[in-house]
């Protein structure tokens, strides 16, 4: 089944999109939960809305890593008691 996600392709004198962009599908599929749990997620602030390209959302590569680079922040930074941080 393929995805409904554009393709990106330069356009004369911008930047060309290096990240691939997810529907709303290929975003559940990789974050491992449902359609509606992402409609959830969006509806509570927790996820960054998609963009709306036509009748579908999109959600660049870029923003999604951003957001669980926030939501694992706290994971990365922690250290059992006693060790020490480099």
């Amino acid at each position: 089944m393929e995805s409904n996600a554009p393709r990106s392709q330069p356009v004369e004198g911008t930047t060309p999109v290096t990240r691939a962009l997810l529907d709303k599908k290929a975003l559940a599929a990789r974050l491992g939960v449902s359609t509606r749990t992402v409609d959830n997620l969006v509806a509570a602030r927790e996820l960054p809305r998609g963009v709306r390209l036509g009748r579908f959302l999109y959600w660049t590569e870029q923003a999604v890593s951003a957001w669980q680079d926030h939501l694992f922040a706290k994971q990365r930074a922690w250290a059992p008691k006693g060790a020490a941080r480099h």
